[in-house]
């Protein structure tokens, strides 16, 4: 008897660890005009990044992770606005086992999205020559699609 009620204390208690992880994998990070990413869509976008472009972050101009992963998504979408060309890469089966944790259509379209904003930071990268010019860049990018980021720490 005293072994149910401590598998079921158990149980409990991992189902409610369970609820707290999806709670903040599911909290909203930022929005660009009508659309808000997460946390799990930061850690897919960090997962493709180490996993498949073997890199830390896409542009040199980055303060860290979380205005890398900003920059990414106002750069795909200025990339669709211009229909910028890219080159698409397609992640390898050893690649796609070190994510599992996302499903195929997941990676595959963060694959895109980050080969599509690479293409257009490469572009404004090699126009602004220098920190100062490509981050006055990306605020005005960041007023122009009304980024609104929901957690205080990562202004």
């Amino acid at each position: 008897m005293k072994f149910a009620r401590l598998f079921i204390l158990l149980f409990l208690t991992n189902i409610q660890a369970y609820a707290v992880e999806r709670t903040e994998l599911n909290k909203v990070l930022f929005s660009v005009g009508d659309q808000s990413w997460t946390m799990r869509d930061m850690d897919l976008y960090r997962s493709v990044m180490s996993d498949v472009y073997k890199k830390k972050s896409l542009t040199q101009y980055s303060k860290d992770e979380f205005n890398d992963f900003l920059v990414s998504r106002i750069s795909l979408k200025e990339a669709d606005v211009f229909q910028i060309s890219f080159d698409k890469k397609v992640p390898t089966e050893p690649e796609r086992k070190k994510l599992a944790a996302f499903t195929r259509d997941e990676i595959d379209k963060e694959v895109t999205a980050i080969a599509k904003a690479e293409a257009l930071i490469e572009i404004k990268e090699n126009q602004h020559k220098d920190s100062a010019r490509f981050n006055t860049w990306y605020e005005l990018m960041k007023r122009k699609y009304v980024v609104r980021i929901k957690s205080g720490e990562n202004k």
